[in-house]
């Protein structure tokens, strides 16, 4: 879940706050003040994902799917061709 930063606009207090896209915050949880919280504008979190022992570039990566995915496209190839079809 995304996390907001947020400004209220009577106490001045900057609050941290969990919640989905959809959800819409405009209460001060610290004075109580209504309608007072304006959104920040933050930096995004970016997490590295896992990868394997050797780190690879994506491009890399890219290709190394493209090439297998092409070797099974080839073996569907020759394994149509193969087949006999009753043109009747």
């Amino acid at each position: 879940m995304p996390r907001y930063r947020y400004e209220c606009g009577k106490c001045a207090r900057i609050s941290i706050i969990f919640h989905t896209l959809k959800e819409k915050v405009i209460d001060c949880s610290i004075c109580g003040e209504k309608n007072s919280l304006h959104k920040l504008l933050s930096v995004p979190i970016i997490q590295k994902l896992n990868v394997q022992e050797e780190e690879q570039q994506t491009g890399d990566l890219t290709n190394e799917k493209i090439e297998e995915n092409r070797e099974i496209l080839k073996k569907q190839k020759m394994e149509m061709k193969e087949k006999n079809y009753d043109k009747t």
